[in-house]
């Protein structure tokens, strides 16, 4: 069935040994190569586990299926609060243990099954998985401390979209879904923030060829790329745009080819790099001002 241990408040998951004919299977010894790491340091002393959780001790439902094929895993972790629990195939039945003891903190599991979660800055837990047609994701608002379902709120996907990756983001939640777009060989990107209770939220649609979303929590801003070509910067609390690039590069002379552009959230705010004739970086506030 397997088990959840928490390590110094790491949680690991271990799989069941192999087995052949009842029998353990021993592992192929591993030959010594040359340290990849040689500047990362061992611990002084071998970290003991805080506590150990049996999948076998939780108590699923009688419809979850294949009881036997249920693996841990977890989903969500702050300083209070570990949710996880047995998954079967892409959901997991959630359950909330505190990060201390490892006792449990909900009276039952929770009616969402999820396959990914995580918490707010503020400490509050939703939760995200595909609908059943996979044209759609749901996103659920979890009580903390009962595992009680607050409110659901539905998004669109696309018709064929890859999985749907939920993350803190700030007094919230940021939702990243893709579909592929066939006729331009490229994945289209939807960008979804919620606030913490689900009662806000914005979408943005970034133009065709833009990926590769990166955040700063501290700095309020989430910045999409089109690989070098142009980038955007969005305010996470209202979705306003507060940076695009083209009107930079128009200005940017660049005598060999299309002048290139990064971006990069920092702690306040976002930084730019240009290269074309010259190179550029320039730092940005969370409201798009430059500092210089």
């Amino acid at each position: 069935m397997g088990v959840l241990v928490v390590v110094a408040g790491l949680v690991v998951t271990f799989a069941v040994p192999r087995t052949l004919d009842g029998a353990a299977v021993a592992a192929a010894p591993v030959e010594a190569t040359e340290d990849p790491y040689p500047d990362v340091v061992p611990l002084a002393t071998t970290p003991t586990p805080r506590w150990t959780v049996s999948m076998s001790d939780i108590d699923v439902p009688a419809d979850t299926p294949d009881a036997k094929a249920r693996r841990p895993a977890v989903l969500a972790a702050n300083t209070s609060i570990v949710v996880g629990g047995p998954r079967q195939v892409t959901e997991t039945a959630l359950m909330a243990f505190d990060a201390k003891t490892g006792k449990k903190k909900w009276p039952k599991v929770s009616d969402f099954r999820a396959e990914e979660c995580a918490f707010s800055r503020d400490g509050r837990l939703a939760c995200i998985r595909r609908g059943a047609d996979r044209a759609t994701s749901e996103i659920g608002f979890i009580d903390a401390g009962s595992g009680q379902v607050t409110g659901t709120r539905t998004i669109a996907g696309g018709e064929n979209p890859t999985g749907p990756v939920l993350v803190s983001a700030g007094k919230g939640f940021l939702v990243t879904t893709k579909q592929f777009v066939h006729k331009d060989a490229h994945y289209a990107l939807t960008l979804t923030w919620f606030s913490s209770d689900g009662s806000r939220t914005w979408e943005h649609k970034p133009p065709p060829g833009f990926d590769d979303p990166a955040l700063s929590e501290a700095g309020n801003v989430v910045a999409v790329r089109d690989f070098g070509r142009r980038v955007q910067v969005y305010a996470l609390d209202s979705g306003d745009l507060v940076y695009d690039s083209t009107e930079d590069l128009k200005n940017t002379p660049s005598r060999i080819s299309s002048p290139l552009v990064e971006v990069a959230p920092v702690r306040t705010g976002f930084a730019v790099s240009i290269r074309g004739d010259a190179k550029t970086v320039t730092v940005y506030d969370s409201k798009g001002t430059s500092a210089g």
